[in-house]
C-alpha cells in the first residue's frame, strides 16, 4: 500500500488522513501479486445496440454473471464526472436504468462477497449489456469528520468507477479492483488523492480528518 498525495487545492483547512490495512487471510496459498492481478485480461464486453424504440433512447440496460456464466445479485451503478445513479439487483442478474443523463456513463456491479466489474464508456441507449465475469477484489472504507458532507471518487486508471457523497462520521464502504485505484475526496474547496495498492480480499479503511485554520 503506498500513500501519494496527488492534488491539493488552495486549503479552506488542513485535512490529515490516517491509513489503516487488513490483509486477507492467510489460505495457505500465495496470493497473487496485486500488480499481477491488474494484469490486463482477454475479456470481450457484449453491447447490443439495435435501433431502440421511441422513448428508449435514454435507458441502460443488461446483465451481470460470475465466471461460469450464471447470473448473480449485484449492486449496480451507472457513474460519470457529475456523480452515480444506483441499483440492487437480484440473483437474476438483470438491471435497467431508466432517464439515462450524458452521452456516455461508466458501468459498475459489485457484489457482498467483494467481487466486481466496470465497463466505461456505455453509450446511453445501450441495451442488453454482457458486463465482463465479477472478479475478486478488495475493500476500501471512507470515514470523514469535520465536514458535514464531501464527495469520494474512486478511479481504475483514468476511469472513474463511483462517486458518492460520504457524510460526517458515516463509514462508507467500497468494493475496488484488486490493483492500484486512486480515491479523490473532494468538495467545499478541497480536493486532495491518495493511492492504494491492495491484494484480493484485503481491507483498507481511510479517515479523512478536516480542521479549519485559524
Amino acid at each position: 500500500m503506498r500513500l501519494m498525495p496527488l492534488y491539493l487545492a488552495p486549503l479552506l483547512g488542513a485535512c490529515t488522513i490516517h491509513l489503516h490495512v487488513h490483509e486477507a487471510p492467510d489460505s495457505g496459498e500465495e496470493a497473487p501479486a496485486a500488480w499481477e492481478a491488474s494484469a490486463p485480461a482477454a475479456v470481450s464486453v457484449m453491447r447490443s445496440t439495435p435501433e431502440a424504440p421511441a422513448g428508449d433512447d435514454h435507458s441502460i440496460s443488461g446483465s451481470v454473471h460470475d465466471d461460469e456464466g450464471n447470473p448473480v445479485a449485484a449492486h449496480v451503478a451507472l457513474v460519470r464526472g457529475s456523480g452515480s445513479v444506483s441499483m440492487g439487483i437480484g440473483e437474476h442478474g438483470r438491471f435497467r436504468f431508466d432517464g439515462v443523463r450524458g452521452e456516455t456513463v461508466t458501468v459498475t456491479a459489485s457484489t457482498k462477497d467483494g467481487r466486481i466489474a466496470i465497463v466505461p464508456d456505455v453509450d446511453r441507449g445501450t441495451r442488453d449489456l454482457v458486463l465482463p465475469p465479477v472478479e475478486s477484489g478488495a475493500h476500501v472504507t471512507v470515514t470523514m469528520h469535520g465536514r458535514e458532507t464531501m464527495r469520494v471518487a474512486l478511479f481504475d486508471g483514468d476511469v472513474r468507477f463511483s462517486d458518492n457523497t460520504v457524510r460526517e462520521g458515516k463509514p462508507a464502504s467500497f468494493v475496488v479492483p484488486a490493483r492500484p485505484v486512486r480515491v479523490r475526496i473532494y468538495g467545499d474547496g478541497f480536493e486532495e488523492e491518495v493511492e492504494a495498492e491492495l491484494s484480493v480480499g484485503a481491507k483498507q479503511e481511510l479517515l479523512f480528518h478536516f480542521e479549519d485554520e485559524s
